[in-house]
């Protein structure tokens, strides 16, 4: 019997997209229906991956339709997925039935369901948005940074109103201080509240938060905390203290025993809490006294008693110090973040009540309240508000989903089996590298158990279609390796990570031992980094390059992949310097901060705000570049003096600097860029689009304010990148960017990154086994050494285990993204074997066989392939999209407007009207003008018009009519134009006069 789940393992390269595009096609062909697809959701990760996907299948399906040469491996593959499915069709019904499900899909797309797993939960919260109060058209938010800093901002400014909260700050500024920290707890505040998003804390329940808000439970856990931490360290130290005096006064004192001052050293750092359990001065003493006494003193009968005595006090000492420090590092840790996690509660109900002033909703709390309401009603009324009835559902990269995504999934998914649907699993744990965003591998990797009652088919995609028979080799060889080294690292770990990567050799195509792999690592000198390893490794990358280019491979096929966003950066410093001819493309390239005619309107943006000129650098900037972009002239001395600073910039600009500071923002913008004529600037357009594009953005949820914006721009704006085709160059990227894509030729620098060191700032949530540490429930620790030897060692072993599996993907990510070339440079230590503190260069090294040279270790396998250029052929398929190079223009008009109303709205209407005026009443007098205006067409209508209005019993009696006539004739100037046969007389009226009409 056939599955109604099929889960797909697809391993790079493997034609993933080609096999959902398969799937998809041919669910849709099984149907009777031509509408199926309204049935029919495909989930995937990226709005990359989701507008891929729809352009195969639209591109498939109309290949089918027109029986074209590109769709006949479509066609054998949907009709071998037909036959699967139990349904038997001619080509020519086949064909047939693709041409009517193409066009129910063009004629109604909003039903065509492939989409990101955000948008999806999204979808579903706004048909629940009755249910769970929100309004119909709230705002997904996806900065969640933005919203926890306004919100710890708020809770700072108002803490002389709540009491409670302003003593918890308090503390935790004494407490900072007696740690010798900055007592501005503000940043960190702000920064230990990014966790209130993440899963862990999300999970705590009702009691765990209730109980954070209790005083004296609070006060009392923190005391206990306390005694443990003194009674522990008292222990040790009076312990250690006895056994010091004896070593100091007895007869076998320091200078009698063997190496005595190792000795006295030992049990100072025990005294201390600072003791290293690793070294073997005490304990080899407690095992055997004789390792007390020196040579001529193993015969004396009275000093060997002495040293037994010792020998078994130095034992207990030992015992103590390891049952007592676990208490001292496990109170220390429990308690250490007491004091922000009580303001967890208040930030998040603050950050929820800005986001419902705003009419938002932030993006990652959208899994977790769904998985509330999937949890607590009933689940097929969920997802039936979702307007349709779903038969299908495909979930793409389902390695990265997370614990609460899946489990809305499952839900999802059973409700689905049970109305006789079939569902679509397709991922690959080995590509899991998104654990920073909640993804979990192991949702993927425990699927077959956890669903076996639904005995899903488990298909292995394991032939790759990407890349050579020299990369897929030289991948098949170090990967399961390198997970032996890894699993060697914590032999009795909960998993062995050579069982995830138990399916990494791949079939290849037959090529005749195509492709090429280079690897170049240098060893570290000593605990410093190799002589000359950047200027070394990057002139050998440039040389490589230069290479390539000369057998034909553009650039543009080319990709260099880092680990770090700041890597790239040094790169295009260092090809700057060595190949300025080699041209690099990465979203550090296209920053709004890196465009000139941007930069400009910024700096002058910082010089209105600015009206005392106490920073000389915004008008610095001006100056320099309005000379050398603007007017073509270099930018001398004088020009930046305190006399003659600003007199080149355009006079509009320097004597209006105050009226134009009272402008709206999006107004002043361009009245900036006019006024500096940056249209004279080449290739800004781009720029400018997104920059003009990001402040209406930012306008729609943020005052008019210029200060404010600036400190925007600072925090986030500037380094927005802009959205840009694919452009001729050699293009940098990170290795999560990278994924899902393939390039002609890799070059991977820096593969020098910690397989699994701790980062500062990192937090575990641990709940401990026993009380009184599990008291409050889930707690913050903070992750480092002191971890390893408390009651949450556990959790911190976990982590790196973890950490160790991150490691190897993102090496496995970064290794499959070439088709023909790939070259690696790295750095590796001198060190045997790999430790906790290895690097993925000493991976590289012991997971392969190494030519040594020097400091180099060297790794090569076959010849670089070039690229011959092919004829472009002419494609028939209307639905491939194609991309048109076109020339756009940033551009900006002078409003044709006699009045525009000012921001200060507010204050015209209570300071315009009449002494003692209520604002109810201005109000009303605006609908009468309103009302009387519309009702005159010339000039010669105000009497006739006022009289009618005079006469009417909704016409105020207080309102004489008279004056409002006078009044309107002062207004109007009588500039009369005759259009046709039809006289009009064009009136502008002062809007500060309408309230002294009367």
């Amino acid at each position: 019997m056939h599955s109604t789940l099929t889960v797909y393992k697809a391993s790079a390269g493997s034609g993933k997209t080609f096999t959902l595009a398969v799937e998809y096609i041919a669910l849709l062909l099984s149907s009777v229906s031509n509408t199926e697809f309204h049935h029919t959701l495909a989930v995937t990760f990226t709005n990359k991956a989701t507008a891929e996907m729809k352009d195969r299948i639209l591109q498939q399906l109309y290949a089918l339709a027109h029986n074209l040469p590109e769709g006949q491996v479509y066609y054998e593959a949907v009709q071998k997925r037909l036959c699967a499915y139990g349904v038997e069709l001619t080509e020519n019904q086949i064909r047939e039935k693709a041409g009517k499900v193409l066009s129910g899909i063009l004629h109604d797309f909003n039903y065509f369901r492939v989409e990101t797993i955000d948008s999806f939960f999204q979808s579903i919260l706004r048909h629940l948005a009755h249910e769970l109060s929100l309004t119909a058209n709230l705002e997904v938010e996806l900065n969640t940074e933005e919203v926890i800093s306004h919100a710890v901002d708020r809770i700072i400014d108002t803490l002389q109103y709540n009491p409670a909260i302003q003593q918890w700050v308090l503390n935790y500024v004494a407490e900072r201080i007696e740690n010798n920290e900055k007592w501005d707890v503000t940043r960190s505040v702000k920064s230990f509240a990014r966790c209130i998003f993440e899963e862990s804390f999300q999970n705590r329940n009702a009691r765990q938060r209730e109980l954070l808000n209790n005083e004296q439970v609070i006060r009392g856990f923190q005391k206990r905390m306390k005694e443990i931490e003194v009674d522990a360290e008292q222990a040790i130290i009076k312990e250690a203290e006895t056994l010091n005096e004896q070593l100091q006064k007895g007869v076998l004192n320091y200078e009698r025993i063997s190496r005595g001052n190792n000795y006295h050293s030992a049990l100072q750092s025990i005294m201390s809490l600072a003791y290293d359990q690793s070294k073997a001065t005490l304990p080899s003493a407690a095992a055997d006294p004789l390792k007390l006494l020196k040579s001529t003193d193993k015969k004396n009968e009275a000093l060997l008693a002495e040293a037994e005595v010792i020998s078994g006090k130095i034992g207990h000492l030992l015992k103590t110090y390891q049952d007592n420090i676990s208490q001292i590092k496990s109170a220390r840790l429990a308690r250490k973040h007491i004091n922000p996690l009580r303001l967890l509660g208040c930030i998040e109900e603050m950050a929820d009540q800005i986001c419902k002033e705003k009419n938002q909703f932030l993006l990652n709390r959208t899994p977790i309240l769904l998985s509330k309401l999937v949890k607590d009603c009933d689940a097929p009324f969920v997802f039936e508000k979702m307007g349709t009835q779903l038969h299908h559902v495909m979930i793409d990269e389902f390695q990265d989903t997370s614990l609460l995504q899946w489990q809305n999934f499952k839900t999802l998914l059973l409700e689905n089996q049970a109305t006789g649907g079939h569902d679509l699993v397709v991922g690959d744990v080995k590509q899991s590298i998104y654990r920073w965003r909640n993804g979990d591998w192991s949702v993927l990797h425990g699927i077959e158990d956890e669903m076996r009652f639904m005995r899903p088919d488990i298909v292995p995609l394991d032939t790759n279609y990407r890349s050579q028979e020299k990369i897929i080799d030289f991948n098949n060889t170090f990967f399961p390796k390198a997970a032996e080294l890894l699993d060697s690292l914590s032999p009795d770990a909960r998993f062995q990570i050579k069982d995830i990567y138990a399916d990494v050799a791949q079939k290849c195509k037959k090529d005749g031992g195509k492709g090429y792999v280079s690897v170049r690592i240098y060893e570290k000198n000593g605990i410093n980094r190799p002589d000359n390893y950047e200027e070394r490794f990057i002139r050998d990358m440039i040389e490589q390059i230069r290479g390539l280019m000369d057998k034909g491979v553009p650039l543009s096929d080319m990709a260099i992949l880092v680990r770090r966003r700041n890597m790239g950066t040094e790169l295009i410093d260092w090809f700057h310097r060595l190949a300025p001819d080699i041209r690099l493309v990465s979203d550090e390239s296209f920053l709004l901060s890196a465009s000139v005619a941007v930069q400009m309107i910024v700096n002058a943006l910082r010089v209105l705000a600015d009206p005392q000129d106490t920073d000389p650098v915004p008008l610095h900037y001006l100056i320099k570049h309005y000379l050398t972009d603007m007017s073509g002239l270099p930018a001398m001395p004088h020009h930046f003096t305190a006399k003659d600073a600003g007199q080149c910039l355009p006079d509009e600009f320097l004597k209006d600097k105050a009226e134009l500071a009272t402008l709206p923002l999006y107004v002043l913008c361009e009245k900036l860029y006019a006024i500096f004529n940056l249209s004279r600037i080449p290739g800004q357009s781009a720029y400018l689009f997104a920059f003009f594009d990001q402040l209406q953005n930012y306008l729609r949820n943020h005052p008019s304010d210029l200060r404010s914006f600036l400190s925007a721009w600072d925090e986030k704006l500037a380094n927005e990148p802009i959205p840009c085709g694919k452009i001729p160059g050699l293009q940098i990227m990170t290795i999560h960017q990278s994924k899902g894509l393939q390039f002609h030729t890799v070059l991977l620098p820096y593969t020098d990154w910690d397989i699994e060191k701790d980062k500062r700032g990192d937090l575990l949530w641990c709940e401990a086994p026993e009380a009184p540490y599990n008291d409050l429930g889930l707690l913050p620790i903070s992750a480092g050494s002191d971890i390893r030897q408390s009651i949450f060692a556990p959790w911190y072993e976990e982590e790196h285990l973890q950490k160790r599996v991150d490691a190897l993907n993102m090496m496995y990510v970064a290794f499959t993204r070439a088709e023909c070339n790939m070259m690696i440079w790295g750095m590796t230590s001198k060190t045997d074997k790999l430790s906790p503190s290895s690097m993925s260069g000493d991976l590289l090294r012991h997971g392969l066989e190494l030519d040594k040279n020097g400091d180099e270790y060297t790794y090569v396998s076959g010849e670089q392939m070039g690229k011959e250029i092919k004829e472009r052929t002419i494609e028939n398929n209307r639905m491939t999209p194609f991309a048109q190079d076109l020339k756009t223009e940033y551009a900006t008009f002078r409003p044709h407007l006699d009045f525009m109303q000012s921001n200060e709205s507010s204050q015209f209407i209570l300071t315009a009207g009449e002494e003692g005026m209520e604002s109810q009443d201005y109000i009303e007098l605006g609908k009468i003008l309103h009302y009387v205006l519309s009702q005159i067409s010339h000039i010669d209508d105000v009497d006739t018009v006022l009289d009618r209005c005079q006469t009417r019993d909704s016409f105020p009696i207080r309102h004489n009519a008279s004056p409002l006539s006078s009044a309107y004739n002062r207004a109007c100037s009588r500039n009369s134009y005759v259009h046709g046969s039809h006289r009009t007389t064009r009136c502008t009226m002062n809007a500060a006069s309408l309230p002294q009409i009367l």
